[in-house]
Parts: C-alpha cells; structure tokens; sequence
C-alpha cells in the first residue's frame, strides 16, 4: 500500500478549493428559477385558455395531445400573436423565451409582469388594460426596452366597471337623521368611478352622492347605478320614529278574586312608528293579562309587564290579588249574615277569626266605624278593597237580642216574651236567639239563656249546638273531642296539652278507650277495619280525611265529624284545635271519612 503525505500547506489550498466549490453550487442553486429548474416534459398550467389555445393554434403543441410541455415552449422561435384574442392573462409565455416576437395587442391583459424575462424581440402591449405610465406595469416595460426590445403602445383601452357595490344593504335612520352611504366600483381601478343615485320616495328618504335623508316614516330602496355600464346596489331604507319609553296609567292596584282589570299602556314619543306592546304576568296563578285585561286568579301578588316591541322598553304595575268576599273557618257565614259569634267577643278577637287580611276589614256600627270593644247583634262587618265595598255581613252574636253583645236578663226576657207570643222577636233576631240551632225558638233556647246567665251552662258561640247521638261510645268520644277546644297545634304532639292532627284524633279515640297505635293521617285513612263513609253520609263521631296540599292522591289532614254540618280538628292555621263549618277548602279538600264506631 503507498501512502502519500501531503505538507500542510497543499492541506490548505485543498479544503478552500472545497469550500470555494459548496458556495459556488449553492449560489448557482438558489438563483435557478422555477423554469431553469422545470424538467422538459413538464405540463404546463395556463390560467388563460383561450391563451393557451392561442399557443396551440400557433403551433406549439407538437405532440398534439392538448398539452404544452416546457420543452415544447422552449423550442417554438416563431412569432407569436393572440392579438384580439379575449386573453386576459399571459402566465406561462415566460417559458417561450426564444420568440421571435410577441402581439398581445387588443385584449384585456391586466398584468405583463411574464414578459419581463425577454430581450431583443418586438412586442406590441397596444389596447390592453394597462397602466404604462407609472407603476409595476411601466417597471416592466422600462425593463424590457434596456433588454433591447422594441415595445409597442399605440394605447390603452379604458378599463370598464364590471358592478358596484354599497357598504350597507339596510339601513334604519329616524325622520330628520342622515347617513351616507359609500359606493365602490369593481374594479377599483376602473376608468369611469361616476355613480348616480336614486330613491324610490323622496317623500320617505331623499338621497345625493349617497348623503341619505329621512324625511318621513316608510320604507325606501336607495340604488347607485353606475355611469359606466349602468350596474346597481341597493340599500333598503327603513325611516321610523324610534320608541324612547312605555309607560302605564295605573303602577299600583288591589283588586279581588274574579275581577279584572284595564291597563292602558302609553308609548313614547307618541308619534312613534312602531307603538305595538306586548304583556306578561310574573305569576299568572295569581293573576293572567291579554292585550292589557288582567284577570285576578287568586290571593297574591304578581307584577304586570309591558314591553315595548321596538326597543324593549317596559313599564310594570304591582297588582295585589285578595278575597271578594268575607270568608272565616270559625264562624257561619250565611245570607248576608256572620253567625254564631260568641257572647262578649272583643272586637280584636272576633275580626282575629277573619280570614281575610285585617287591613280591608271593619267593625261597622250605625253606619260608622264601630271604636268600642264589645261585638253586638246588628253591627255589620265591611270588607273594603281599593275604597270599595266589595261584602257587608250582618254579625249575629248569639243570644244578643238587644245588641249589647251580652247575654243578660233583658235577652232572656225577649226570648220569653217570644215564647208565650206576647212580643214577636224580628226575624233577624230570631236567628241568635234560636241557641241550640234547630230553627225555631222554644223552652230549650230559654233553658239554655238562663243557665247562660245562672253561670250554670255557659253559651260559647261558635261552638253550635250538636244534634243528640244515641251511641253513649260515640257520645263519650266527642265529649272528650270538644274539651280539648282551644289546645294549642304542636307539631307531632298526642296530647294531653297539644296536638297536631292525627295525634289530636288518636288522643280523643285512645281516652275513650279503643285501642290503636299512633300514625299519619294518610295512614289512618286505610284502617280497613274502620268502613269508608261518603261525604254525604257522614255521622257525629266519624272520622274525616282531607286531600294533601302538596302531595296529590295523599291524604294530609284529619278531623272528627260534629254534626250539623260542623267538626272539630287540630288546626295548623289556626294554630289550635277549632270549631268550625265544613265549606270552602274543608268542603273542596274532603276525601271521605271513616267510621270508628258502627
């Protein structure tokens, strides 16, 4: 093997030759265009047919396959022209760089930038869409005439608008106010940039170099058509009185149960274009409103809302829902008349077995707000709702014939007088005197006076006298019932000193002796041992289930069945055991009872 050592000095000089050929290959790399760098066979992509065809009909595509080859460019040294051939775009003639010469005259060419690699040939541009007076189109002309070519431009065609546009399709102005529109021209660089305006009202919007007027509500097309070509845009003009607010004639109102009432809703300005309002309730269990009638459902409070459709602007009433009439779960309410109100009833006490809200309630007497304490027969009780009477009822206090709200000697001298037929008590009066509520006054209602005022048998009012029941059982279980009267409600409670509902019927029945243990009401309900009994057929000493508020198809409430329409239970509203007639939601909510004793 021969070794050949070189001395550092020829070490040198080789690796810069080395260096020195990198840089050069690079160079001559990166400066190769994408032509110099094309294989002869490659196909090449005209954006312009009807200028390729141009090159086919000149010859180019010797192959005849409809193709043009960068090979076959290259080779064609013939003169070229698609002079009046509706070409618009010359890309691609850079690979033909050995033309003898070029007409492109008379077509629509916007951009001769592919010619720029030519030299020494003649080459007419002539009435095409150029700027040969400055820009990139002047550029390359000035390049190819110090390349040595002979450049002809006898002239340029003026470049026509192809459409118009506006920089708004709709527009919503007021009457009085004014917005310009702006036209632009395709294309931007088109010759003739004149457009005319028009409006097709001038009494809804008037328009001048797109400077548009609102004069009155309507609607209005506004066109630019242009001078050239007499292309078109179209901005649709809305002119209306905008709303500025909504306002209500009545912000605050009380009304009763069934009642209804008008809202007028008032839109601001009131020449505004669109005045259209639509309403809604905030609790439409409480109250519903159509087109501005609201309909009072039931006790409550809900707000009424208008709202503008134009602008969304609203105005609200507080609307308070109550009772029409006076309703009470202690005491009879019959005929215009409150009944079986106990003798010596404060004032206080006796409007605290009100179910209406004390606030439209009086005590009246003579005509008068009645300022004493003492309840008598004869007074009246007014329900007033928003300074309207809306129920006046008669008080009835029984036993009180003379209307002094007592039960004395000179009560029990009328009853007597009554009895014996030497003085006819007034039908109204008749009604407190008859005490044990059988529909006529006898012995027994004088009897009953005069153990009242002996101490001996006190009257309690609305604690009705109760039909006479054979069942000493059933007897014994109500008298055990109607002693707890007046015990406080406590939840969960069995007695002796409070109850809730189901613990107060297990108390009065476990006393009397039955045994049972201690449940639900709903539980209570299905004792099948105990016969179902029908409204209708209830008897003192029964068992009453009421339906659940809160839970549909459960039972939620018991109660003992009294007599003469009454019972007796333990009442969370009332917070005590209570007395009290079997109507208004007792008489909805009632199931069915069962019967203990039978």
């Amino acid at each position: 093997m021969q070794v050949y050592v070189m001395n550092g000095r020829a070490r040198k000089t080789k690796y810069l030759r080395s260096a020195l050929v990198a840089v050069v290959s690079a160079a001559m790399l990166f400066s190769l265009t994408p032509a110099a760098l094309a294989a002869p066979g490659d196909v090449i992509d005209f954006p312009d047919a009807n200028f390729k065809q141009a090159l086919i009909d000149a010859g180019v595509d010797t192959s005849g396959d409809g193709d043009i080859t960068q090979g076959e460019m290259a080779a064609f040294t013939s003169a070229f022209s698609c002079a009046s051939g509706d070409v618009s775009d010359i890309t691609g003639i850079e690979h033909a760089t050995t033309l003898a010469s070029i007409d492109i005259s008379d077509n629509t060419i916007r951009d001769i930038s592919a010619l720029s690699g030519f030299s020494g040939i003649a080459i007419d541009i002539s009435q095409n869409y150029l700027d040969t007076t400055s820009g990139d189109d002047k550029a390359v002309v000035d390049t190819l005439t110090a390349n040595g070519c002979t450049v002809t431009d006898t002239g340029q065609k003026a470049i026509p608008v192809s459409g118009v546009s506006l920089n708004k399709d709709t527009l919503a102005l007021a009457p009085g106010e004014d917005e310009t529109l702006v036209a632009t021209i395709d294309p931007a660089d088109a010759a003739n940039q004149t457009v005319h305006w028009y409006t097709d009202d001038a009494d809804i919007a008037t328009v001048s170099d797109g400077s548009v007027t609102a004069v009155a509500p309507g609607t209005v097309d506004i066109s630019a058509i242009t001078d050239d070509g007499g292309h078109s845009a179209t901005c649709t003009v809305t002119v209306a009185r905008a709303v500025t607010g909504v306002s209500l004639d009545i912000t605050s109102k009380t009304i009763c149960i069934s009642d209804t009432l008008e809202l007028t809703a008032t839109v601001a300005p009131e020449n505004a274009t669109n005045k259209d309002v639509s309403w809604s309730s905030s609790n439409t269990g409480v109250a519903t409103v159509s087109g501005g009638t609201v309909t009072a459902v039931t006790e409550g409070s809900a707000t009424i809302t208008t709202t503008t459709d134009d602008g969304g602007f609203t105005a609200q009433c507080a609307l308070t829902v109550t009772r029409g009439t006076i309703a009470s779960e202690t005491y009879t309410i019959a005929a215009g008349t409150i009944c079986f109100v106990a003798p010596n009833t404060s004032a206080a006490d006796f409007l605290a077995e009100i179910t209406n809200e004390a606030a439209y309630l009086s005590v009246m007497a003579d005509g008068k707000a009645y300022t004493g304490d003492t309840i008598g027969t004869g007074m009246t009780l007014r329900l007033t709702v928003d300074g309207a009477v809306r129920d006046e009822l008669t008080i009835l206090v029984l036993g009180d014939s003379n209307g002094d709200g007592q039960i004395n000697i000179a009560d029990y001298t009328m009853t007597r007088l009554d009895i014996l037929g030497l003085n006819d008590l007034p039908a109204g009066i008749r009604t407190v005197c008859d005490i044990d509520d059988n529909g006529k006054i006898d012995i027994a209602d004088y009897t009953m006076l005069r153990l009242h005022i002996l101490d001996i048998y006190p009257i309690h009012g609305h604690s009705p006298a109760l039909p006479y029941v054979n069942d000493s059982r059933i007897r014994s279980f109500l008298a055990i019932a109607l002693a707890q009267e007046g015990k406080p409600y406590v939840w969960g409670d069995e007695g002796p000193n409070g109850f809730d509902c189901s613990g107060y019927a297990y108390y009065c029945l476990k006393t009397n002796g039955y045994s049972l243990y201690r449940t639900t009401a709903n539980s209570y309900s299905q004792f099948t041992q105990w016969p179902r009994v029908e409204k209708d057929e209830l008897q003192p000493g029964d068992l009453m289930f009421y339906w659940s508020d809160s839970i549909p198809g459960r039972i939620g409430h018991i109660g003992i069945y009294l007599g003469n329409g009454y019972h007796i239970h333990a009442s969370s509203t009332y917070e005590r055991v209570i007395i009290c007639r079997i109507d208004g939601w007792y008489d909805r909510m009632l199931a069915f009872g069962r019967r203990v004793y039978y």
